[in-house]
């Protein structure tokens, strides 16, 4: 009989791409998987699991703590059932929620089976909750992390690092090569989830109206921006709301600079890599990043990113004198550079994960 392993998420599989990493690897070695995911948005979600368990129990942003607590111990009472009932060589609990949920079962039944997937800052500023995540993590087979930077407020472990890089064909490397990168109007492109509208409305408030720049919110909430953008009178702002991912590199195309400006002073931002930075960094395109953050020290190691202070007076000016003077060479032996590294970490990520598949 071939391995059995179970994928534990805490959300909906669209929502959490990087378990296909562990599929295929569960795969590529002939074992069986099953998943067990909250649904949190009544969507029926098809995989090549042996089994899919979907606790269906909606989840809004604008949920009482009550309700979230209700559905955080169902989805808790749930997983013990089905882990009590089926036999499993290991587990990939895919993020440190997941783990914490399941502290006292996962320590009891699969101490040293199992593999913890760590994707933001949680709650680490707690010293009783950093002290059960450091023993969650010590018992784990491997515990992998998708940033250097999360070491920063995580307890010391040989962490396994995996980016969260999309494979770009040689062909849509290629797509912004099409045009020139000398441009009097230079388009800015937030392209993604748009969440942090306070912050996306300091950004518009210093660049609305100039005419140095064309400025694009592509994602799911950017219509939260229309009101904003229409009292204050801003004709320089597009925005289009949720888009099929297929047309993410579109709007790639038509970008010259990609805005990844989400604040900082806050732990869920400063260490986080984006999956923007990969996009930039894959497609050439420069990108914008905010000032103290881990972000900040990887764009200004490879060369192919401007900090910047939000609350600068004179922020069209440092944009654009910047953007003039970009060294086209030096950026893009950057990004070279810093692809290079990702697929190195990324394989030995690979290569690590498959002997812990292979132990259980």
């Amino acid at each position: 009989m071939p391995k059995k392993i179970c994928l534990i998420s805490l959300g909906n599989l669209y929502l959490t791409p990087y378990i296909n990493l562990y599929i295929d690897m569960i795969n590529q070695e002939g074992y069986e998987y099953d998943i067990i995911y909250w649904d949190r948005h009544n969507t029926k979600e098809g995989t090549g699991a042996r089994k899919v368990y979907r606790y269906n129990f909606d989840m809004l942003d604008e949920s009482t703590k009550s309700q979230k607590l209700i559905g955080y111990y169902g989805f808790r009472r749930y997983v013990k059932s089905i882990l009590n009932k089926e036999e499993y060589h290991g587990l990939v609990l895919l993020t440190t929620s997941v783990g914490m949920i399941l502290y006292d079962l996962i320590i009891k039944q699969f101490k040293g089976r199992f593999i913890l997937d760590i994707r933001d800052y949680t709650l680490e500023n707690n010293k009783i909750y950093y002290y059960f995540e450091e023993k969650l993590i010590n018992e784990s087979s491997a515990t992998v992390i998708s940033s250097e930077g999360f070491k920063n407020f995580l307890p010391l472990y040989n962490y396994i690092i995996v980016h969260n890089s999309k494979e770009i064909t040689k062909s849509e490397k290629c797509i912004r090569s099409k045009h020139s990168r000398k441009v009097d109007t230079i388009k800015i492109s937030f392209i993604g989830f748009v969440r942090f509208i306070e912050q996306d409305k300091k950004f518009i408030s210093k660049l609305g109206n100039d005419k140095r720049f064309s400025i694009l919110y592509a994602g799911k909430g950017a219509n939260r921006l229309k009101q904003y953008c229409e009292d204050n009178n801003f004709t320089n702002i597009e925005l289009v709301d949720q888009f099929p991912s297929e047309k993410t590199l579109d709007f790639y195309e038509q970008t010259d600079l990609i805005n990844n400006v989400y604040g900082n002073q806050n732990p869920l931002l400063d260490y986080a890599l984006s999956n923007k930075l990969y996009y930039a960094a894959n497609l050439k395109i420069p990108i914008l990043v905010s000032d103290k953050t881990y972000m900040e020290e990887v764009t200004k190691k490879y060369k192919f990113g401007f900090a910047i202070d939000d609350n600068s007076p004179n922020l069209g000016d440092l944009l654009f004198n910047w953007y003039q003077t970009i060294d086209w060479g030096v950026m893009d032996s950057g990004c070279e550079t810093f692809i290079e590294d990702v697929d190195k970490d990324n394989e030995n990520f690979r290569n690590e994960i498959i002997k812990v598949l292979r132990s259980w």
